[in-house]
């Protein structure tokens, strides 16, 4: 999400271990798409680092490891690389190794590469070919290299979802002995100031006894008019910074708060769980005129806060929306 009265990234995220999969919702700088390559990767590095040290207390991590991690990562120029086990030649002259890099679409590629074991130069190297981008599918790859003959060797790139049938074949006796050599620009903006990046750390019930408002997300974003979302993020926000103790007096500790485009008829919904208020704006679409998508989405707050008055029996909602 965007927030254009913002300079700084925000983030929010659960304390709460989900297991293999975990998510987090952030909000970034208007103007950001305007910053290079090199700064959204700085960044993301950023984001991804002030996430992991805000977790660090609830998780038993040590953040001296992660501040160690974040150092060597930057000292690599942000590039993911590793070498394979290496063979020897049946001969014994040469040394093949398959090595492996991660680009930032989000998958890997492969060459190889041949040394001469006696003067340890760089004999020959292949093209480089797609493989699966995670280290555990490089390992897989690295299992299938082999010496073919002492002037041939073949490795066959992790085939997962990739579906890759191809062996990748370096052949010494080819007339083209060396592919050309991946490259990865030296990285740019490293000491340009970048947002600042805020976490908040979402603690669940069992860990945390106060009253909670959150979220303020919701979709499908397509054709949503921008008067729209955006009065309607600016106000959640304000109702999340200045309702908090008018929340204070409800009987379930949370408040979840989103929305949802679609349905037949703008209306609030509230569901409650344990401790927790579920509640949601559904708001058709076709309601949503430019000229009127404002004043809809104050419209449906304004409900929200009736709604929830009613259902926790407390008072009316005491501030005046901006």
């Amino acid at each position: 999400m965007r927030d254009g009265d913002s300079d700084h990234v925000e983030l929010l995220v659960s304390a709460a271990f989900l297991g293999s999969f975990e998510a987090g919702f952030a909000r970034l700088p208007i103007g950001l798409e305007q910053a290079s390559t090199d700064a959204h990767a700085l960044l993301a590095l950023d984001t991804l680092h002030a996430t992991l040290v805000a977790l660090a207390p609830y998780r038993d991590w040590d953040a001296e490891v992660l501040d160690r991690a974040r150092d060597e990562v930057l000292a690599e120029g942000l590039v993911f690389r590793w070498a394979g086990p290496t063979k020897t030649s049946r001969d014994r002259k040469h040394v093949a190794a398959p090595v492996y890099d991660l680009h930032d679409d989000g998958f890997g590629r492969v060459h190889l590469e041949v040394i001469d074991r006696s003067t340890g130069e760089l004999v020959a190297r292949s093209e480089s070919v797609p493989d699966l981008g995670t280290l555990a599918g490089f390992r897989r790859s690295a299992a299938t290299l082999r010496w073919e003959s002492t002037r041939r060797v073949t490795l066959r790139p992790s085939t997962d979802y990739l579906q890759a049938t191809d062996w990748l074949v370096l052949d010494l006796d080819a007339s083209a002995q060396h592919g050309a050599a991946p490259r990865f620009p030296a990285l740019q903006d490293v000491d340009r100031p970048r947002p600042e990046v805020r976490v908040t750390v979402e603690v669940p019930d069992d860990q945390k006894q106060e009253h909670q408002i959150i979220g303020g997300g919701g979709g499908p974003a397509n054709d949503l008019p921008d008067a729209y979302r955006d009065t309607l993020r600016t106000l959640l926000d304000a109702v999340r910074t200045e309702g908090l103790e008018w929340w204070s007096g409800s009987a379930e500790r949370i408040l979840q708060v989103g929305y949802d485009i679609g349905g037949d008829w703008p209306r609030v919904r509230l569901r409650r769980t344990t401790n927790k208020i579920s509640a949601r704006i559904q708001r058709p679409l076709w309601t949503l005129t430019p000229e009127l998508a404002a004043a809809a989405a104050r419209a449906d707050v304004e409900e929200l806060l009736t709604a929830l008055a009613r259902k926790q029996g407390l008072p009316p909602y005491p501030h005046r929306l901006p």
